[in-house]
């Protein structure tokens, strides 16, 4: 009987030990909510990628995961994770996006085609989120060069999660797709989606393309279509 007393308190005490800070850390909401508006929920969307397991892809395969897969599997790869952060976020919340780009370590000069999420902070400091890092994977966005091919922001993001119908793709060099601008028009079937891009930045529109082909089949996925 004492023998399996104590093999009944050991299990519960590996349990909170070594899985317990999956399930939460109240030090670190408290971060989350200091730092940042919307911290509660930036805490909750990061306690849901930060421990998911890393699993890359066959070569020239890109499938992009629904939050709801990766949830599931719990794994994936950097774009899952970034669309399942921002899932968890406030429907109209202006302090995060999800960015496709490159990242340059500044040590060795390789750079690796990335996706990831951003969030500037109530003192202006941008931050970089990255999923797979345990607890250690909000970070200031100055230890890399990070160069942006195309961004969302989680309003936008999440707007088209919960509206999305099929639409036309208009990839132009100044306009170029979404709802923050105002240029949002439903028709029965489709809808035409335009983007206000700075006009100070080179965008490649053939990258920037075949971002929006792979959203617009992912968005399709996300609402049943």
């Amino acid at each position: 009987m004492k023998k399996e007393k104590f093999i009944s308190v050991f299990i519960i005490i590996i349990f909170f030990v070594f899985l317990n800070p999956v399930y939460g850390n109240d030090k670190y909401k408290k971060w989350c909510v200091e730092t940042f508006d919307y911290g509660e929920y930036i805490y909750e969307g990061y306690k849901a990628v930060a421990f998911l397991k890393f699993v890359s892809e066959p070569p020239n395969t890109d499938f992009w995961q629904t939050p709801t897969e990766t949830f599931k599997k719990q794994e994936g790869d950097c774009e899952d994770a970034a669309f399942l952060f921002l899932d968890s976020l406030a429907m109209s919340q202006k302090n995060a996006g999800i960015v496709w780009g490159w990242v340059m370590d500044k040590q060795t000069g390789v750079s690796k085609a990335h996706v990831w999420c951003e969030l500037i902070a109530r003192d202006g400091i941008k931050y970089i989120v990255e999923s797979f890092s345990g607890w250690n994977g909000i970070i200031p966005a100055n230890n890399e060069y990070r160069k942006h091919i195309f961004k969302l922001s989680c309003a936008e993001f999440n707007h088209l999660a919960k509206y999305h119908h099929k639409w036309d793709i208009q990839v132009d060099y100044k306009e170029l797709f979404v709802i923050d601008s105002g240029y949002l028009m439903y028709g029965y079937t489709n809808s035409v989606l335009h983007k206000n891009l700075d006009a100070d930045e080179i965008y490649d529109k053939k990258q920037v393309g075949n971002i929006l082909n792979k959203l617009n089949k992912f968005f399709l996925r996300m609402n049943g279509g």
